[in-house]
């Protein structure tokens, strides 16, 4: 099948070869604490995106609360782990919320939207991105955060490089033997061509990055790894997509040109985080 260019492709192309050297750079010698303010900063970003999907009809104090208890609960998770801290900070936003509904409510037929939608933001960018935070924190606990973690570029950079070859591979192997739809009512330029494509190519290149950032481990250790996180990937993408049509928008943003918003980028990588921290813990890094 004939080659069939997307107008976008140079912004991608732009975009991806001018972030991608900073994450390694930042992966593999910046201080740790550095980490958890790119993850922390990306997260909050998310849910602003994440409102505009969801459409509720917010205050803006309600926005701008909204993306402070993720912040918040991101800098605990980090500075204060362990569950009391994140448990208490989890209850307060949830607290805070619905107060918030109560002193600004002149709409009682919206009051359950915004609260759910507020509610949904938090949780779905507080613990997915949360997830991504704790691949890279030590859990030595005498560990100088300042320093760098011998295993920190490992634990970001292979969820990076699983999800994101697979979004390339996909885009690429879509485009040029796509024929039938994945997901048709969801995210109509999605093709099972493609999905094969994104998950041959998340196991190839996040393989590599497990055998060039981790110690040494044996081939089905490494593909119990990247695989089932290269399929929750796609349906990371595939939730977010189902998110941006059922609000009517094409993009979470504009942020990063050609790619879209923070959400575009994150979608699937935030879905599969939560396997690579099982991974980790299974792993014992």
């Amino acid at each position: 099948m004939a080659w069939k260019p997307s107008p976008d492709l140079p912004s991608r192309l732009a975009v991806g070869l001018t972030l991608a050297p900073l994450l390694i750079l930042l992966a593999l010698f910046g201080p740790n604490w550095s980490l958890w303010v790119l993850l922390a900063g990306a997260a909050c970003i998310g849910v602003a995106e994440t409102l505009r999907m969801l459409g509720a009809p917010l205050h803006a104090l309600q926005r701008w609360a909204t993306v402070a208890c993720v912040g918040l609960t991101l800098s605990l998770l980090y500075w204060m782990p362990g569950p009391m801290a994140a448990y208490g900070c989890l209850a307060m936003s949830v607290l805070l919320i619905t107060m918030l509904e109560l002193a600004l409510v002149k709409d009682l037929s919206h009051s359950a939207q915004r609260v759910s939608a507020q509610l949904s933001a938090y949780l779905y960018c507080g613990v997915l991105f949360g997830s991504l935070l704790l691949l890279i924190r030590p859990t030595d606990p005498t560990f100088d955060l300042t320093q760098v973690w011998e295993h920190q570029a490992g634990w970001l950079l292979i969820p990076m490089v699983t999800i994101w070859s697979g979004d390339t591979s996909a885009y690429f192997a879509g485009r040029l033997w796509g024929k039938r739809k994945l997901a048709p009512l969801v995210s109509p330029g999605k093709s099972v061509e493609g999905a094969i494509g994104g998950l041959v190519g998340s196991a190839l290149l996040g393989a590599l990055a497990c055998y060039l950032l981790l110690p040494p481990l044996p081939v089905w250790a490494v593909l119990a790894i990247v695989i089932p996180a290269a399929m929750l990937g796609q349906v990371g993408d595939l939730a977010e997509s189902l998110l941006k049509r059922s609000g009517g928008i094409k993009d979470s943003g504009t942020l990063l040109g050609g790619h879209g918003g923070m959400m575009d980028r994150v979608d699937g990588l935030i879905f599969a985080a939560p396997y690579f921290v099982l991974a980790r813990s299974v792993l014992q890094f």
